[in-house]
């Protein structure tokens, strides 16, 4: 049902396109996505690529702000742990690094006062290709130049916790990082989480953002003990935690 409706989406880009006669090196890219793993599609994208580099600064510009402009009027920002993360069949590696990072770079570079770029180039490109603090500086510099769109302010809240947590997949035998910076991190998520007005986005990652800080925060109180097995002293204390699994790093 997920792979039908991922290729759903592809499909409707591909028919969209066709009815705008907008790039069709790139309209021929999704249509071949949609036809199954198979297909030439990953000739046909090299070809596209090669096609964008030939274009001058203001054309793949043009392509970049169509392409995420697009993609965000699909979000669907009440399923915030999903919000941000992009079909990479519309939105492929190759074409990120290629085309779409770069691009985004020089553009803020030329329009610095401009949050758009910061804002796709935080929320969409792949954590493959981005120093994880410049995906957050990115999502920082789109709201400090216009705080109004939700979607950047939720993305980064959910970093924010993902960052804290992902070093206590090692827990609870130890805290896979620095303790006080993921503190830190989910103080900052709190401040965003507290922002959001809708219950139905903020209710759920306020509930998960403090079962993260009590865990971390308890995990600083037994190191500053000194002594003993955390998970025996989280028992003692009625403390029940669902510890990640193995390669697994959100309870």
């Amino acid at each position: 049902m997920v792979y039908e409706q991922a290729i759903q989406a592809v499909r409707e880009f591909a028919d969209m396109l066709a009815r705008e006669d907008a790039w069709p090196g790139y309209r021929a890219y999704l249509e071949s996505r949609t036809r199954g793993p198979k297909g030439p599609a990953g000739v046909l994208l090299s070809e596209f690529i090669r096609e964008a580099l030939a274009w001058g600064e203001p054309d793949r510009r043009r392509f970049a702000q169509w392409l995420f402009i697009e993609i965000e009027s699909r979000e669907v920002p009440v399923r915030w742990r999903f919000a941000g993360q992009a079909d990479f069949r519309i939105l492929p590696v190759e074409l990120q690094r290629e085309v779409l990072l770069p691009t985004l770079r020089n553009w803020i570079a030329d329009s610095p006062d401009d949050p758009s770029p910061y804002r796709w180039l935080g929320i969409y490109l792949s954590s493959e290709l981005l120093d994880p603090n410049e995906s957050l500086r990115s999502l920082e510099s789109a709201i400090i130049r216009d705080p109004s769109p939700l979607l950047p302010r939720l993305v980064l809240a959910r970093r924010l916790m993902d960052q804290a947590w992902i070093g206590a997949r090692t827990l609870p035998e130890s805290y896979s990082g620095d303790l006080a910076v993921g503190i830190e991190s989910l103080e900052l998520a709190h401040a965003y989480i507290h922002q959001f007005k809708d219950a139905a986005i903020r209710e759920p990652m306020r509930s998960d953002a403090s079962h993260y800080m009590s865990i971390l925060v308890d995990f600083e109180e037994f190191l500053e003990e000194g002594v003993g097995d955390f998970a025996a002293w989280c028992r003692e204390r009625d403390r029940d935690y669902p510890w990640a699994k193995p390669g697994y790093w959100r309870p």
